[in-house]
């Protein structure tokens, strides 16, 4: 059993003056410092710092204006993107979300995608970005994570300072080389089923599930932490075996699987290996 040092006076004065250095590079002015420290927020400060890099000063119906998007709509994709509605008046947004909903309009623009195909794409981003926040939120990856119960916001602020110029920028760059790696694999997808079927609209997939026998009861006699590890260690045994079958996980629901393959032998052969593992 380890335990976490005690923080001396001088260690906290020294990660207090690492933190005030890292605001003042990102940008944040002496005054909201100030405030942080006075409200005891200055890991919430870091972390906002660190995240969006741009200072908040658009409210919404000036966003719609910059970007030549009608009010309604831009309040839809916000939603889309799993956002809660601004108060009118706030001036919480940035560049980068102007930016964003450049992005989206483009390729309304350009006939990439209609309408309602973009919201149905900003729904998709969000909800999978969601996901992966709260994962690389969770108190396993360290730096990253805000431990349960109070703690000196100070040293927070100052792991997660230390830690986030390097791990925000190396998440980026794994994030977009697994969406490069599934984009070609679903291209890849679409182009061979074209080939084969040039009257084909959608592919011809083997749908399989599986869960876990029992789940109830042992429900009922582990405690949250032992379930908790139980439906992790079924998530990993899923996607493994499925992924090296060939085939792809569609999604997970506590103790159910459910993927796809382009053939019902090989789904099939992944049924039966699922139940051996």
């Amino acid at each position: 059993m380890t335990t976490t040092p005690p923080t001396t006076p001088s260690s906290h004065a020294q990660a207090l003056e690492r933190v005030r250095a890292f605001l003042r590079a990102h940008g944040t002015s002496e005054e909201e410092i100030a405030e942080a420290e006075a409200r005891d927020v200055l890991d919430l400060l870091v972390a906002d710092r660190a995240l969006i890099p741009a200072e908040r000063r658009y409210t919404q119906s000036e966003v719609s204006e910059m970007t030549g998007m009608d009010p309604e709509l831009t309040r839809r994709f916000w939603r889309a993107l799993g956002f809660p509605d601004a108060p009118p008046d706030e001036r919480m947004f940035t560049e980068l979300d102007v930016e964003a909903l450049v992005t989206l309009r483009s390729m309304i623009d350009i006939g990439v995608a209609d309408v309602d195909t973009s919201l149905q794409f900003a729904r998709v981003i969000g909800s999978s970005m969601a996901r992966i926040a709260e994962a690389e939120a969770s108190p396993a990856v360290r730096g990253m994570a805000v431990g349960p119960g109070p703690g000196d916001t100070v040293e927070a602020a100052d792991r997660f300072a230390q830690l986030a110029d390097h791990t925000l920028p190396a998440l980026a760059r794994l994030l977009e080389f697994a969406w490069r790696r599934h984009v070609q694999a679903a291209v890849r997808r679409s182009m061979l089923q074209r080939s084969r079927d040039h009257s084909a609209t959608l592919p011809v997939l083997a749908v399989g599930f599986a869960d876990m026998v029992g789940f109830t009861t042992l429900s009922q006699q582990l405690s949250e932490e032992e379930l908790a590890a139980v439906v992790s260690r079924f998530e990993e045994v899923a996607h493994e075996t499925v992924t090296a079958g060939g085939g792809r996980v569609v999604k997970m629901i506590g103790d159910e699987a459910m993927f796809v393959s382009e053939s019902a032998l090989e789904a099939a052969r992944i049924g039966l290996a699922l139940a051996e593992a």
